[in-house]
C-alpha cells in the first residue's frame, strides 16, 4: 500500500484524485488515460491499496482541490486543460 499526502489548499473545500499508470501516460503529459481514484476528500491524505503494478511501471497521480466554483487538474506542456476520460464528478 502507498498513502499519498499533499499540502492543504487553504481555499479548498474537499479533493479529487485521480490516476494511472505511467506506460500509459501520454508523451504531451496528457492524462486521458486517468481515472477518479477519490471523488470529495476531505483530509490530506489517501492509501493506494490497489497493489504494485507490473514490473517497469508505476502508478502516477493528480490531484485537483475543490473550490466553491470550481477546480482543476493543471494543464499539460501545450498549455491544454489536463482532463482525465474518467474525471471525478
Amino acid at each position: 500500500d502507498v498513502e499519498i499526502t499533499w499540502d492543504p489548499e487553504p481555499s479548498a473545500m474537499h479533493y479529487d484524485l485521480a490516476g494511472g499508470l505511467l506506460l500509459d501516460l501520454p508523451v504531451d503529459g496528457g492524462v486521458v488515460n486517468a481515472t477518479c481514484l477519490a471523488d470529495g476528500l476531505t483530509s490530506l491524505t489517501w492509501l493506494d491499496t490497489r497493489g504494485n503494478p507490473q514490473s517497469g511501471d508505476a502508478h502516477y497521480y493528480i490531484l485537483r482541490a475543490e473550490h466553491t466554483c470550481s477546480g482543476v487538474y493543471g494543464f499539460g506542456a501545450g498549455g491544454a486543460e489536463r482532463t482525465p476520460t474518467a474525471a471525478c464528478p
